[in-house]
């Protein structure tokens, strides 16, 4: 792995991530905050690496919006099942409803609840990523 700030900063890419940063992603974390604090990836999403960028842009959904509807449509077609899953989860609504459905679930991920889900999920995430380490493209959860 570089150990150059700025070569770091200017390397990174989500999609071709060393052993390196998985063993420890700290000072690719730290060159991004100081010398590409909002990186631009090669997809032409964009990483944030500031605490204060992350809130901006997550109090701001009118300009940054989570919403998928038009950008999903052509890809999945509207009314198909794709479509519906991918526009209606959580991830890809904005205030108010994202706020709504976020404080209906709540209740389901106190630490009380995750904790016991966390022999099967810490069984079932070691195994997928067994399988990515292996090279697998796709991980299916056993059931």
């Amino acid at each position: 792995m570089n150990t150059d700030p700025m070569a770091l900063a200017r390397e990174f890419d989500l999609r071709r991530l060393s052993d390196a940063f998985y063993d420890n992603p700290y000072p690719t974390y730290r060159a991004l905050r100081d010398w590409d604090p909002v990186r631009r990836m090669p997809d032409g999403s964009v990483f944030l690496s500031r605490y204060d960028d992350v809130i901006a842009v997550y109090k701001n959904s009118t300009t940054f919006s989570s919403d998928k509807r038009e950008e999903f449509a052509p890809k999945y077609g509207v009314g198909t099942a794709l479509f519906e899953h991918h526009t209606n989860s959580l991830v890809f609504n904005d205030p108010p409803r994202h706020t709504r459905v976020r404080r209906l679930i709540a209740g389901a991920l106190t630490p009380r609840h995750v904790t016991r889900w966390s022999p099967g999920w810490n069984a079932w995430s070691t195994a997928c990523w067994t399988r990515c380490r292996r090279g697998r493209k796709r991980v299916r959860r056993s059931t």
